[in-house]
């Protein structure tokens, strides 16, 4: 993500997110991934399940705000 290497990081996050599918943390990574491709559906649908799956917190907070972020671009 830091490389600006969405491609990698979003084939990464997937693996990631096949192991530990309860994981926000994954979801959210893997979301900001397919925003940096511009996969802005599937953005929004791991933002979103990250928001589901969060703990609450300034986590939630985070989510939300991503989520509500990407969906003002064209994330349905």
């Amino acid at each position: 993500m830091k490389k600006q290497d969405y491609r990698t990081a979003r084939d990464l996050f997937a693996r990631e997110v096949a192991r530990a599918e309860d994981s926000a943390e994954f979801h959210f990574w893997l979301g900001l991934a397919n925003y940096g491709l511009g996969n802005l559906e599937s953005a929004r649908r791991h933002v979103a399940r990250a928001l589901e799956a969060s703990n609450g917190g300034q986590d939630r907070d985070l989510y939300s705000a991503k989520l509500e972020w990407i969906q003002a671009r064209g994330g349905r």
